[in-house]
């Protein structure tokens, strides 16, 4: 799964890969399957979300922490080189 950035209103960023744990959560709060992942934008935001708190960058509960995101979208991919494969 590719990363994702989370910019916040104070202009500070964080960036998190999902990972087995954090969507098979998702899976099981929003009782849909991975391919609906990244449909809405609450999915993306409960996923990054899940992470940093997991990881005690948040103690935040869900809603709290929706009032200080500006953005959340995918990471743009370090190699930007057309010629060169993407892993």
């Amino acid at each position: 799964m590719k990363k994702l950035i989370v910019t916040y209103t104070d202009g500070s960023s964080a960036t998190i890969t999902p990972d087995v744990d954090a969507l098979i959560a998702f899976e099981d709060e929003f009782d849909t399957s991975l391919d609906n992942f990244g449909r809405r934008v609450k999915h993306v935001l409960w996923v990054i979300h899940y992470m940093l708190k997991r990881e005690k960058h948040t103690d935040l509960p869900f809603g709290e922490w929706l009032l200080t995101v500006e953005t959340a979208e995918p990471a743009e991919d370090v190699n930007t080189n057309p010629t060169q494969p993407q892993a």
